[in-house]
Order: structure tokens, then sequence, then C-alpha cells
């Protein structure tokens, strides 16, 4: 029987294939090339501007799940002395390299997670993930990711996540835990919470997986694109569903937590 670790860096090859093989302008984000991904990520965006603000000192930026390099491209213009790419797909990580290849003060390293080999003499002053952990179903490879991450004692801890109250899995490969339960995951004798934010998506999340569902998109893999014809309509809701979610905000969207060391 093939381990969670193994399966996440299979299904992530084959993310970074797909990818590759979309004729989406953008090579960078990792999901389905749709609106509904960018209107995610200018959530994440200013959630990172937000909490990266909080950060004093970004000597060394590290990533866990560092996909094909777009968060990276985000801390690079804060000129760090060093970044560090962790990815559990080898196939995603020579993607962020060919997305990054002006980036010249950046070490790309594969591993699963369930530990985090800091490079001898590197001292990590912010690590983070960007809707990374959701995508660890299995309770132990959970567990050993966030211990790992504590254990590589960055400064501070950023995490980026889609949550739900109460919890729920959805899939085999992606599951919306609580807020309380990414906190209390790194709250405690190690790190102390800092500071927490919720973004609803829950109408974005609604009209866009109608979409979704219209144009059978759920039936593909992800990395695919999106047709033309779903684009168009979901680029066209995607006001009215962030106007929604500021109006009448759900139970289901994005959460930032950053925690300090003790």
């Amino acid at each position: 029987m093939k381990t969670s670790a193994r399966r996440q860096s299979e299904y992530w090859d084959n993310v970074a294939g797909h990818i590759q093989g979309s004729d989406a302008p953008d090579k960078d984000l990792v999901g389905y090339h749709s609106p509904y991904d960018a209107h995610v990520r200018r959530i994440a965006a200013l959630l990172l501007d937000r909490f990266s603000a909080a950060v004093v000192k970004k000597d060394c930026i590290a990533e866990l799940g560092s996909g094909a390099g777009l968060n990276l491209r985000y801390f690079a213009r804060f000129t760090p002395k060093k970044l560090l790419a962790f990815d559990c797909s080898s196939q995603l990580l020579n993607l962020a390299r060919a997305n990054l290849s002006s980036v010249d003060n950046i070490e790309f390293i594969q591993t699963s997670g369930e530990d985090i080999p800091v490079p001898p003499g590197t001292s990590i002053d912010l690590l983070f993930t960007v809707t990374v952990l959701q995508h660890i179903t299995d309770p132990e490879m959970y567990r050993r990711v966030t211990a790992a991450m504590m254990d590589a004692k960055p400064a501070t801890i950023l995490i980026i996540e889609d949550t739900r109250r109460p919890a729920r899995q959805l899939t085999p490969h992606y599951i919306l835990r609580s807020p309380s339960d990414y906190i209390s995951s790194f709250d405690g004798d190690k790190y102390s919470l800092v500071m927490t934010q919720f973004a609803s998506l829950t109408w974005a999340a609604r009209l866009f997986g109608l979409i979704n569902r219209l144009f059978g998109l759920y039936k593909q893999a992800e990395g695919c694109q999106l047709p033309k014809a779903a684009f168009t309509m979901t680029r066209f809701l995607s006001p009215l569903a962030a106007r929604l979610d500021t109006l009448l905000p759900g139970k289901f969207g994005m959460t930032a937590a950053l925690f300090h060391v003790r």
C-alpha cells in the first residue's frame, strides 16, 4: 500500500503535468486556472500583504508547498537574503525553477513535509503555507507535518487555508478543517497565536460551484484549464460574489493565522 507521502507526491506530479500541458498564460498558479482561482488568489494576496507586514525580519523566507513558485515571487520583492522552496513534487519544483529563473537567492528542496531539511547554518525568519495543509487529509501525516514545521524553528509561522465550521472532508485530497483546528495545531508551548483573520468565500463557492458543475469541471484533474465559456461567466460573476461575501459572510472561507515562537 502506498504511503500518504507517496500519494501526495504522485498527485502533485500529475497536477504539474496538467499545468505544463495547458494553454494558460501563467504557469505559476496551481489550480484550474479559472477566475475562481484568481478570485481566491486575490483574497490570499490581501492576507499575505497584511500578515507579512507584521513580520519585521525577512532575511530568510521559506514556503512549505511552494508549488509552481507564485507565492515566492511575491516574497522576492522584499529582497530577502535567502528563499527556500519546499515541495513534495519534483515536477512542481521544476516548474518553480523555470518561473523563478530570475531569482538567484532561492534554494529548491524536495520533501514530503514530514521533515523539513533546513540547510546548515540557516535560520528561518518566516515559514509559511498557502492552501497546502488542507490537502493533507491523513490525520497522522498532518500531525507530522505541523510538528515538522515547528521543529524547523522558524521565528514566525504563517498559514492561510480554506476553512469551514464544522470541519468536513470533501475529497480524498481535500479537507476543510475549522479555524480552531489549525490554531490548536500550532498555538502551544512552542508557538503562540499573534493574529488571525477569516475571509468568507461562501457565496463565491456557491456561484462558481454551480458553473463548475454545469461545465463538468469537477470531473477534470486539478491543473486543467476551464473552458472559455465558463471562464467568461465566472469572470462576470466575480464582483457579485465578492460583494455578497462582504455583506453576507458564511462559514466557509479562507483563514490566515500568524504564530510567533515563544
